[in-house]
């Protein structure tokens, strides 16, 4: 057993076998000499060799005998070629490939370094930056490679490297050589053409036809599992999908998940959508969904009021102060799900808004309003000089102020008078709260009382002249016209008593608003 261990990172290589094999020794001898194994996976063994020519060391890939049989040594070569024209700063090049003692090889830079896999191993997670750093130069090599059609097929930790601070794609198109022998026999060999836990539905299902979305699936999985520590272990349900959020985790990855901007856990979710047209068109954009909110997605009118609904039933419901959450930070996390902050503000006043009660007397006529609302926090004195200004903007009529203790009292002057609106309004202070109430009488019994006499003239007019000419018929047309007169009198008030009952639930809103707006500033 040989250690080695290769700055800047002062990793150690252990390479687990030094046992070269001769005939294969031999037959590169002209080119590489081979040096050490220092790895071993499904499909190659790894060399640490010298080129011979040019005096550098390299990565040597030589494919299993079984693999490279059923490759071809026409359709590799093709394959790698295309491969080989990738040039990119984030991509680790093809220097060479070729044939000896019957199996398939490839040569690579070799990057003094360590892999993602090795750097997870040792750290478990990664923080957010570090993971955005990784994110950035991979999907930067994954934006060229797609532009130039080709598709890696088999983004993993193992296959991305850390050298010098940068991030570096390894092994680009040699999935897609295995990839392209995908029929009978090699099927029949039992290779794997992805890595479980990174490959795509798609790719899972066997799909030979992959775009750039396979990669860019393969990536996302990649910075769950640094973010997370594990890999998501699942495909993704259409409503994780539609909420950007991912469903049915364990607590402690659901707690990780929350510690994350919410956009980083909704770019991943796009990302790892079970349908390649639902994820981003580009390795670009999904990085770019990971680093900006962007516009977010839409929400329709239920989630949104769902979203404010448990937001301001924490801020009205809680047990203390500290417990509670004021309308700022109510903002705040609607600002987290992309929704505007005016939307916001009026989803608050329309969960916490005043119900008015409308009173009605007889014959079903609305004889009153009442309108209330309790907000947290106590208010005295000078703090209630804002209640004026907003109720003459509601109020069109002349009141008189007053305060009584710690109670503030507004009511309209001369309100017994023809044409005066009767409101009164109440702000009180409780123990650790403020009552706001607004009552206004209605005085459509002057209206009423009005339409009846019309209706009675009507009545006592036609009758006089139906007797007086005999024609007694024309009593049933008069208590037609007379009822007329009265639903309409009465569809009149009501609309007017509906414009009112709305008035007074939005100057309760309103003085409320102030009331916290208030408070918050003490």
């Amino acid at each position: 057993m040989t250690v080695v261990a290769h700055p800047p990172f002062s990793r150690i290589l252990v390479f687990v076998n030094t046992d070269i094999p001769t005939p294969l020794a031999n037959a590169l001898s002209a080119t590489y000499k081979l040096q050490e194994i220092i790895g071993r996976g499904g499909m190659s063994t790894v060399f640490l060799a010298e080129d011979v020519r040019h005096k550098r060391q390299v990565a040597l890939k030589v494919m299993r005998d079984d693999l490279s049989s059923a490759l071809g040594t026409e359709r590799f070569f093709r394959e790698i070629r295309i491969a080989a024209g990738l040039t990119h700063p984030n991509i680790i090049p093809l220097l060479d490939s070729g044939e000896a003692d019957g199996l398939l090889y490839y040569a690579m830079p070799f990057v003094r370094g360590e892999s993602l896999r090795h750097r997870l191993r040792r750290e478990d997670r990664l923080d957010l930056a570090e993971v955005l750093d990784v994110a950035r130069e991979v999907s930067d090599a994954l934006a060229y490679a797609h532009r130039n059609d080709v598709i890696h097929r088999d983004i993993k930790p193992e296959n991305i490297l850390l050298h010098e601070g940068h991030a570096m794609v390894a092994d680009f198109g040699i999935a897609r050589a295995i990839t392209s022998a995908s029929d009978e026999h090699l099927t029949r060999t039992g290779f794997p053409l992805g890595t479980v836990g990174y490959m795509s539905p798609e790719q899972a299902a066997g799909g030979t036809s992959m775009g750039s979305s396979t990669d860019i699936f393969s990536l996302a999985c990649v910075c769950y599992e640094a973010l997370i520590g594990i890999v998501p272990g699942k495909w993704l349900s259409p409503e994780e999908n539609h909420r950007g959020r991912f469903i049915d985790v364990l607590p402690e990855t659901r707690g990780r998940l929350d510690a994350l901007p919410s956009h980083v856990e909704a770019g991943l979710v796009k990302a790892m959508a079970m349908h390649p047209a639902q994820r981003f068109e580009g390795a670009d954009t999904f990085f770019n969904a990971l680093t900006s909110p962007g516009p977010g997605r839409s929400y329709g009118t239920a989630e949104v009021r769902d979203i404010i609904k448990n937001a301001a039933q924490m801020e009205e419901h809680a047990e203390s102060e500290s417990d509670g959450l004021p309308s700022g930070s109510v903002v705040e996390m609607g600002a987290e799900v992309h929704i505007p902050e005016k939307f916001v503000r009026r989803a608050i006043r329309k969960h916490g808004s005043a119900t008015p009660e409308l009173e009605k007397g007889f014959m079903g006529w609305a004889s009153r309003i009442t309108a209330t609302r309790s907000v947290r926090g106590e208010i005295y004195g000078n703090d209630y000089v804002f209640a004026l200004e907003d109720i003459r903007a509601y109020v069109d009529a002349p009141g008189q102020a007053s305060t009584i203790g710690n109670a503030f009292e507004w009511r309209t002057s001369n309100a017994g008078m023809a044409g005066v609106r009767d409101v009164q309004i109440t702000i009180t202070p409780r123990v650790g709260a403020t009552e706001i109430r607004a009552v206004e009488k209605l005085r459509n019994q002057e209206l009423f009382s009005a339409v009846a006499g019309l209706d009675v003239a009507i009545l006592v007019g036609v009758g006089v002249t139906s007797f007086a000419i005999g024609v007694t018929a024309m009593l049933p047309a008069a208590l037609i016209a007379g009822s007329g007169i009265f639903f309409a009198a009465k569809v009149f008030t009501d609309k007017k008593a509906a414009q009112k009952e709305k008035q007074l639930g939005e100057l309760v809103d309103s003085l409320a608003d102030r009331v916290a707006e208030s408070r918050s500033r003490i």
